[in-house]
């Protein structure tokens, strides 16, 4: 029996991946994370060292296989074994939008609460049956274990214990895994090594002069296969540190400073000689100096990306120190290596090499002309119909990969503006992928097919230009429904969910949101080639909600994938209704105009519920939708409606405005919805909503507006306020009816498009957004003219959202919508415009702080709320006053408890405005 010997090597089974972020560029990648539950929001901490470096992209990549390109993502972590996030980098330098710094990566294992499943390996040598006993034992993950003994990979044992009694050759890995309840594994494994085998330590050292190379081996049996670590000693002095877990290819070398006889050894690690006791400790070689060695050729050679040079050194002879003059007033000592970026203009780069010993020195040098830079910039756009010409509806894509000569050129909402470096390069988009057809024609020649090639001259301007680029893509479509009996699968009575957001991401990196039509239904298109999509439903309107599948995975070639469903279920018996008001236009003397009422029910609950509409004197309604019914007397329209869950009607009417209105004044609509079911409405906040317009002298059909529309002409508001609803109203005043209408809106860098929230629209429509971008599509709408059927010639489109946080005062928020009718040329609505005004208080009357009565109808207590330190009186409809007292906070309660059943108006003065409100108690 020959004596065995052992040592331990961790395996990578259940991974526990832990990687070092890496610099490139001065950049350095990192993120934190915080837990609720198995979801990680995690924050990008990556930093940059220099200001003329600036990170370009972001990719997230997860263990379970899902990616993002979020700056700072969520994650749900479904595997219970292991969890784990990787963040990958690149940046750009000095401006020219090239990714040349990275990919720069920074990986952690994420702790979900949940103690790994580790197995641990004891070997002991039993000398009475001359046999090595193996014994694993399970820690963490969710026991009973089962376990798996290997000997050179063939299974050997299923027990938790065994017993190897003799090998065969030089050496034998034994490995075990144990396995838990949960499927999850862990693994660990002992080289096991025959110590009557042969170990033959060399030194293979050359030398000349007074230099040497060492480059030692150490095998067994003549396999160099092994781990292992030593040190050089040269005279019994050491000379280098360890070098730990060496295979082969170690090479060591340094100068000998004088004449005479050199003992040079290589002495190895204790442990090394724990596991491989057979082996030499010390192997040595005696060379003699004779001569001391002066001989320095300083070389190097560069390549060259744009303006981006790396300088390699190509020094010979012995040297032990080298500089780079890089000619713009930077030095670098003793890299082997340079990255640099290098300005336009004649640059001398030189290199010296020295010897601190023998003295000897040499300088090379090279002039290089570095090109002024080429201006290239223009407009891309998807060319649906392949003509070649940018057509009414033909969206800007927010990112695609476009290149010429390998540069990446950066495209923002769709248009690029960028210095290249001069020459000859391919122009691609896509990555060159052949499925992405440039349909504009440029007359120069073909690089490959369909990739045109074009030369650019130093500071030549090759702008603008239009490229139209032709996608094939891939259609997936679904519905997003409410599942009432939360089986997973959308059944015939189960209705859709209108106006409702789905996150897409793609695998190119691109993000974008669709939100539901009408009926709950919803397309969305991505590139067809070698690709993937996820998408992710949200319903952010009740936390208690259960959405299955929470999300779907697909790989994308050209085809059409239906019924992708996302049901919604499993909520808490809690009701919640909301109104929202918006109008056709805004009230102009002796015209028409028609106000929206959207209500909303956003639980499982069905309910039924009083709508009212309260609107201005001098308007005279001419219908109402929906059975409503108009009390003139007291200016109020109410519907009595039913709600079932989840569900979304538009209410209308329809009024005449007084030739007497006088331009310039204030035009106040209210609406109110209360429930009258038994269920009761949880959140009273969104039950109420007013608007007020300024009345014009006359106005344009297609237009956008604005709730609040602050004060003046520049719309100014207070610096709180959170959110702005804004209105895009259309009409067809063609001669025929329009088929499709496209709308698009490029949302106002100071409003926080992760915001957006559907409102409602008046006629079916798919919403996506792609960056600042939204597009609103109704395909086959069939608007009719307003020759022929005025009332039906109008559409409409109402969306929410909220600002950035702390704007500075006189900020200016605009926004401008385009409008296409099928192929004609856009119609450009209005600007609304709104001014942060810091001069407004949060306790100023103004129109970004309305007055809010709720409940309205009410029947005992009625809130007061929006407006504090200020003084109210109530009357009746004849006038006379009821009550009167002062407003202390934002949120009085008025007891209405003893009044009469009627109509209702309140008065409120602030800074000597006053504004009067009707409510009704019932």
């Amino acid at each position: 029996m020959k004596l065995l010997y052992s040592f331990a090597l961790i395996l990578l089974g259940c991974i526990q991946l832990t990687a070092q972020s890496e610099e490139s560029c001065g950049v350095v990648a990192s993120f934190t994370y915080t837990l609720v539950g198995n979801e990680a929001t995690f924050v990008n901490t990556s930093t940059s060292a220099y200001d003329d470096v600036t990170i370009l992209y972001h990719y997230w990549y997860f263990n379970d296989g899902t990616q993002s390109t979020e700056e700072n993502p969520t994650h749900m972590f479904d595997d219970p074994c292991f969890a784990s996030a990787c963040l990958t980098i690149s940046a750009d330098s000095a401006g020219y939008g090239e990714e040349w710094c990275g990919p720069i990566s920074y990986c952690t294992t994420i702790d979900l609460g949940i103690d790994p499943l580790v197995v641990v390996m004891d070997s002991t040598y039993n000398a009475f049956l001359q046999a090595w006993q193996f014994e694993a034992e399970a820690i963490g993950g969710s026991p009973s274990y089962s376990y798996v003994w290997t000997l050179d990979g063939q299974i050997v044992s299923e027990l938790s214990t065994y017993v190897l009694d003799d090998i065969e050759g030089a050496y034998a890995y034994v490995g075990v895994c144990a396995t838990d309840q949960n499927g999850c594994q862990a693994c660990t494994g002992i080289y096991t090594i025959n110590n009557e085998a042969g170990c033959l330590v060399q030194l293979n050292m050359t030398y000349s002069d007074n230099y040497f190379l060492i480059s030692p081996d150490l095998s067994i049996e003549g396999l160099s296969e092994y781990e292992w670590s030593g040190s050089i000693t040269v005279n019994g002095e050491s000379i280098s540190a360890d070098s730990s877990y060496v295979f082969q290819g170690w090479n060591y070398a340094d100068y000998l400073n004088d004449l005479g006889t050199y003992e040079i050894c290589l002495d190895l690690s204790e442990w090394t000689l724990d596991y491989l006791p057979m082996c030499p400790p010390t192997t040595c070689e005696t060379i003699e100096v004779t001569s001391l060695a002066n001989n320095c050729n300083a070389n190097f050679s560069y390549t060259q990306n744009g303006y981006n040079f790396t300088f390699v050194n190509t020094s010979t002879g012995y040297f032990d120190n080298l500089s780079w003059d890089l000619g713009n007033g930077i030095i670098v000592d003793n890299q082997n290596y340079i990255y640099t970026t290098l300005e336009p203009g004649v640059v001398q780069v030189s290199l010296t090499v020295w010897n601190t010993q023998t003295l000897c020195e040499d300088t090379y040098m090279i002039e290089i002309t570095v090109l002024e830079p080429a201006h290239i910039c223009g407009s891309v756009f998807l060319d649906d119909n392949q003509n070649g010409i940018w057509d009414a509806g033909e969206v800007q894509p927010d990112s695609l990969y476009l290149s010429w000569s390998n540069v990446n050129i950066q495209l923002i909402d769709g248009n690029f503006d960028q210095l290249v470096y001069p020459g000859v390069g391919c122009l691609q988009a896509g990555g060159g992928d052949s499925s992405f057809l440039i349909t504009t024609l440029i007359d120069e020649e073909e690089c490959f097919e369909n990739i045109p090639s074009i030369e650019l001259d130093p500071n030549e301007e090759w702008c603008p230009i239009e490229l139209g680029i032709y996608i094939p893509m891939a259609t997936f479509c679904g519905t997003f429904y409410n599942d009432e009996n939360a089986n997973g699968q959308m059944d015939g009575s189960e209705t859709g969910m209108p106006f409702y957001e789905i996150t897409v991401e793609s695998g190119w990196g691109d993000v974008s949101n669709v939100f539901t039509d009408a009926d709950g239904n919803y397309c969305v298109e991505i590139p067809a080639y070698d690709n993937w999509i996820s998408l992710t439903p949200i319903y952010p309107q009740n936390a208690l909600a259960s959405i299955s599948p929470s999300s779907y995975f697909q790989y994308s070639y050209e085809a059409t994938f239906d019924n992708i469903n996302f049901g919604i279920h499993d909520v808490v018996g809690e009701l919640d209704l909301g109104v929202v008001v918006s109008t056709s236009n805004t009230p102009s003397p002796g015209f028409s105009l028609i106000y929206y009422v959207l209500v909303e029910n956003f639980s499982d609950q069905s309910s039924t519920a009083i709508v009212t509409l309260y609107y201005d004197d001098e308007q005279t309604n001419t219908s109402i939708s929906n059975s409503g019914i108009d009390d003139e007397v007291n200016d109020v329209v109410t519907w009595d409606i039913e709600l079932l869950p989840y569900q979304n009607i538009v209410l209308s009417a329809s009024f005449i405005n007084a030739t007497t209105m006088l331009l310039g004044d204030y035009v106040a609509i209210n609406t109110n919805i209360t429930a009258t079911g038994l269920v009761p409405d949880i959140l009273p906040d969104n039950d109420y909503d007013m608007m007020e317009q300024i009345v014009i002298g006359s106005y344009d059909p297609n237009n956008k507006l604005v709730d609040p529309i602050g004060i003046g002409d520049e719309g100014r508001i207070a610096p709180n306020t959170d959110e702005f609803t804004y209105t895009i109203n259309f009409q067809n005043t063609g001669t025929a009816p329009a088929v499709n209408i496209v709308v698009t809106d490029v949302i106002d860098e100071d409003l926080n498009i992760s915001t957006f929230e559907m409102i409602g629209a008046t006629h079916n429509v798919q919403t996506s957004i792609m960056g600042n971008s939204i597009v609103w599509t109704f395909n086959n709408i069939m608007l009719a003219d307003s020759f022929t059927n005025e009332p039906a010639s109008h559409g409409q489109i109402v969306y929410r959202i909220q600002p950035f946080a702390n704007l500075a005062d006189q900020t200016t928020i605009e926004n401008t919508a385009l409008i296409y009718f099928d192929f004609n040329e856009a119609i450009v609505t209005n600007t609304a415009l709104n001014t942060i005004d810091y001069s407004l208080s949060t306790n100023d009357f103004d129109n970004a702080q309305p007055v809010r009565l709720f409940p309205n109808p009410v029947s005992d207590v009625l809130i007061i709320s929006g407006i504090a330190q200020s003084s109210i009186q109530v009357f009746n409809v004849n006038g006379m006053i009821i009550t009167s007292q002062r407003l202390l906070n934002e949120n009085q309660r008025l007891d209405v408890s003893d009044l009469a059943p009627g109509v209702y108006f309140i008065s409120v003065e602030c800074d000597g405005v006053m504004r009067n409100l009707p409510f009704v108690k019932f």
